[in-house]
């Protein structure tokens, strides 16, 4: 589907919006003034970064999820205990490893 905004045209993907006053709809379906406004909002078109402590935590989290419920013998199982055990690691080095000053995990090192 083509979405026209001013003077420039450019293929809009639709997409189920996850917040705000249309929460829920379809991102084409709301209306046309809505729709502009949310293109013109910096957040809305910046891709977020995670820091590397954000994508250790997301990952455990996920990994966790999918060890609910294992017995201790499945391969898909051991597979992701072993990933865990990667993530738990990565935690710890962006925790230990943060070179940024002001942030409650400086290790002292420069």
């Amino acid at each position: 589907m083509i979405y026209q905004l001013t003077t420039n045209t450019f293929f809009m993907q639709n997409f189920t919006l996850k917040f705000g006053k249309y929460k829920g709809q379809q991102f084409l379906s709301t209306p046309t003034s809505y729709q502009q406004w949310l293109l013109k909002q910096d957040w809305f078109k910046m891709p977020t970064q995670l820091t590397d402590l954000q994508k250790a935590s997301k990952q455990i989290s996920q990994l966790s999820g999918q060890l609910k419920g294992w017995n201790g013998y499945s391969a898909n199982g051991y597979a992701a205990e072993c990933n865990m055990f990667e993530a738990e690691k990565a935690m710890e080095a962006a925790i230990f490893n943060c070179s940024d000053l002001w942030s409650a995990n400086y290790n002292g090192e420069y």
